[in-house]
């Protein structure tokens, strides 16, 4: 096969803006690696949709329907480019106009080159073969293009018109850029990064999919340049000025999972969760609301989708127990232990043909013991580096009655991993709660909170869309000290009505509906509004309330709306039966409750 031979330096699809040239390549020429690679050598970029400015790309004769609204050129245009070591005039190679009837095939120029329609024997000059019915080969991939020449062409590709194709703007690209840099800890080459941006506002409004801007980012991942410092717990670092403080060490692809991480997240589930276990020796587990949110902010090397996933796809197939005793054996043998996709892969596929059949059939993994005595005797002696300084204790044991309706699983262990000081962790959550614990009230023996990041009234959702966001953070963020100041001084003001506070904070930058919503969830102390609103600048506008008791936060009030005897017990343990009783007023005077 001959190979493309050109510099770096070579810019051929590149405007006289500096702009890359995007090509949306039509099948068969989309796996073209070869000619893909003639793209991007010189300049230019492939997108794998049609969300992005591009030129479209197909061999003559070969119109999909969907883009019959789009002006459509030749592969040619790109070959000859290469070839010549000049950017060729695109309009030349126009093989479909919208506004026209298609173009005549076969069309030569002065020197006997074919510049529209289909390549003739003439055309497959200099060992170019990509030729199937249409002329194209997608077999030999082979192309021999003469050694290139940087050339200040000026001639421009006409781009497609915008034919429902939602183009990104450049706007878009510098929010999307910027976010990605907010997230060293994600790279930006999985999938979780993208869902997050686009569920931010900016995205949603504008009708972007994650999956549209992951493939943006195909062509804009030369831009990123540099992301921002984050320590362990995700928190981006800032310099005396207030500035995200850069690295230009990107992580680009996603942490693999290792025997560690498996061994910890089996050991959680194991002894907080009581997996249940079926005959047929798979185990049912039901897990607390944002249990993977909380994991996640232990053990932050991935993400909490990827943990979620990571249960899903082959620790429930492996098995809990299962992997627990494999994980100990190597250990006590003095072997490393490898992840659960690797440890036995004969046995993880006869596991899934098993759980397709759901029978009563049980596979045995080899060379393990029997029964759970070997777990609890050896499970908290296995020296794990990874595990040490880790609290586990945050984990809020789920208690299974043993007189479970579900007759496919056998009773639980009775072994409770109690706690008497249950700490409040900070993570992440679904901001509009839908995801409920899958627990009976009855089994949940503690109130654990969670952040807020969303408004849950739809007053105060009302007036978020209308006025923005609760302060700018950055203008605060560059002179954090004299902000702080300033609020001291609002607070040490202990005389001041609601409405004069309200007017205080407006003065310094806080918008008056936020300080409203906060008056109201915390139940008018102000010292907890005060501390929501440093809470929300050190958690750079993620979290709109402190945690801690007399602060309502989201997951609270969907407690409250339940209406049950045992969970209104555990919010009056959490935030004293005074202050539940004047919430709950307050929420019945202002209509935000039903009951």
């Amino acid at each position: 096969m001959s190979s493309v031979t050109a510099s770096n330096d070579d810019q051929l699809f590149v405007g006289p803006d500096g702009t890359s040239y995007i090509f949306y390549l039509c099948p068969p020429l989309n796996t073209n690696d070869l000619l893909i690679k003639m793209i991007e050598e010189h300049g230019g970029g492939v997108t794998y949709d049609l969300e992005h400015t591009c030129i479209v790309i197909s061999v003559p004769g070969n119109v999909p329907d969907e883009l019959r609204s789009a002006h459509i050129y030749s592969y040619k245009v790109i070959e000859d480019s290469v070839r010549e070591g000049i950017q060729q005039e695109f309009g030349r190679y126009l093989i479909h106009n919208p506004e026209v009837e298609d173009i005549v095939q076969g069309e030569v120029d002065e020197n006997g080159n074919t510049v529209i329609g289909a390549p003739d024997e003439g055309d497959m000059r200099s060992g170019s073969h990509l030729e199937d019915d249409n002329g194209f080969n997608t077999e030999t991939n082979d192309l021999q293009v003469l050694p290139s020449t940087i050339s200040a062409s000026l001639a421009t590709a006409v781009f497609p018109r915008r034919h429902g194709i939602k183009y990104f703007t450049p706007e878009e690209d510098a929010f999307l850029l910027e976010e990605i840099r907010k997230r060293p800890w994600l790279g930006f080459r999985g999938h979780q990064i993208y869902k997050e941006i686009a569920a931010m506002d900016f995205f949603r409004k504008r009708g972007r999919s994650y999956s549209s801007l992951r493939e943006r980012i195909r062509t804009l991942k030369y831009h990123v340049g540099y992301v921002y410092k984050a320590t362990k717990d995700h928190k981006l670092l800032v310099d005396e000025n207030g500035n995200y403080v850069r690295t230009y060490l990107i992580k680009g692809r996603t942490t693999s999972f290792t025997a560690a991480d498996d061994f910890a997240l089996t050991k959680v589930i194991y002894q907080k969760l009581n997996p249940s276990e079926k005959p047929n020796g798979f185990e049912t587990v039901l897990f607390p609301t944002n249990f993977f949110d909380k994991f996640c902010h232990i053990f932050v090397q991935h993400t909490s989708e990827s943990w979620r996933q990571r249960f899903k796809n082959y620790l429930v197939i492996f098995g809990i127990k299962n992997y627990l005793k494999y994980y100990i054996v190597q250990k006590k043998q003095g072997l490393d232990p490898q992840p659960s996709n690797l440890a036995n892969k004969e046995w993880m596929r006869a596991r899934r043909e098993l759980r397709k059949a759901d029978n009563a059939l049980r596979l045995y993994f080899p060379n393990i013991p029997m029964g759970n005595k070997f777990i609890d005797d050896n499970i908290d002696m296995i020296e794990v580096p990874e595990l040490e300084g880790k609290n586990l204790e945050v984990f809020t044991p789920v208690i299974i009655s043993s007189n479970s309706n579900d007759s496919d699983e056998e009773p639980v262990r009775k072994k409770q991993h109690t706690s008497n000081n249950q700490p409040h962790q900070i993570e992440s959550y679904d901001p509009e709660l839908k995801e409920e614990p899958k627990t009976k009230p009855e089994q949940i023996i503690a109130f654990v909170d969670v952040p807020t990041t969303s408004f849950r009234e739809k007053t105060f959702v009302r007036s978020y869309k209308k006025y923005g966001e609760p302060m700018d953070l950055k203008s605060i963020v560059a002179s954090k000290p004299a902000f702080y100041a300033k609020l001291d001084s609002v607070f040490s003001q202990g005389s001041l009505s609601p409405k004069q506070l309200s007017f205080e904070l407006r003065k310094i930058g806080i918008k008056e509906y936020y300080t409203v919503f906060l008056m109201h969830r915390c139940n008018s102390n102000r010292q907890l509004v005060k501390k929501s609103i440093c809470h929300f600048i050190e958690t750079n506008g993620h979290e709109l309330l402190c945690i801690g008791p007399g602060a309502w936060s989201n997951k609270a009030l969907s407690w409250l709306d339940k209406q049950n005897e045992h969970l209104n017990t555990l919010l009056k343990k959490y935030h004293g039966e005074e202050n539940f009783e004047s919430e709950l007023r307050s929420l019945r005077r202002t209509k935000s409750i039903s009951w």
